[in-house]
């Protein structure tokens, strides 16, 4: 199961030399070091072994005010880091259709949870209103993202690796209709419920998450790149 990533849009534009060697080829590494493993197993063990890429919704673009990505959309990345997914999801495809290696793909929405670095946007927004901050909201704040809990999609994503057929793309939190169809995975977070106890949990373990603003980290804009 393929979760490593270099991850954040913004943090792409500022440095995209590290995304294409992560995303892509980490993920070509990944790749041909499944592939020698998979070729000395059995056929049984064959049969049932898996690649599971983790991917996300934004190497499809962006959507129009209602609809939902589909297994069908196509591929319009429009960041350095979505470009980086794109380029490693085709990866993983080429090696399925050129070695046979059983692979399989899944593309979730924005997560959010515990643990999740203070750059993204929901533990940014908690940590701000702890500190009494303004917000750091872009452009109008129109912008509309869907938001599974981490949990979910965990859940999801082991049933996808154990119950998913091998050689077949499954998509996950876009249009999810699929995965509750043929996997039975339905949501247990409302957006309400998680949210709260995210909140919750970012109050209660500054430990945490106080060394990633000092190190990494300090609340800034990224992204903003010269004539931008």
């Amino acid at each position: 199961m393929n979760l490593a990533a270099e991850t954040h849009a913004d943090r792409s534009i500022d440095g995209p030399a590290s995304f294409v060697h992560i995303n892509i080829v980490g993920t070509f590494m990944l790749l041909e070091a499944a592939l020698t493993y998979w070729r000395t197993l059995s056929r049984t063990r064959q049969a049932a072994f898996r690649f599971h890429h983790i991917s996300t919704d934004e190497v499809f673009g962006t959507l129009d005010e209602t609809g939902a990505f589909t297994e069908e959309s196509p591929y319009r990345p429009s960041s350095p880091y979505s470009a980086s997914k794109a380029s490693s999801d085709h990866f993983v495809r080429a090696w399925r259709h050129t070695y046979g290696l059983p692979t399989l793909i899944s593309n979730c929405s924005n997560n959010y949870g515990p643990y999740q670095l203070p750059e993204k946007l929901i533990p940014l927004m908690i940590i701000n209103g702890r500190e009494d901050k303004s917000p750091l909201v872009y452009d109008s704040g129109a912008n509309v993202r869907a938001w599974p809990h981490v949990v979910d999609h965990a859940r999801a994503l082991h049933r996808v690796a154990t119950a998913g057929r091998p050689g077949h793309d499954l998509r996950y939190a876009i249009d999810a209709a699929r995965v509750e169809r043929e996997l039975g995975i339905v949501p247990t977070f409302d957006f309400e419920t998680g949210l709260r106890r995210t909140v919750e949990w970012y109050l209660a373990n500054e430990s945490w998450w106080q060394p990633h603003l000092e190190r990494r980290y300090s609340g800034e804009r990224l992204g903003l790149v010269s004539g931008r």
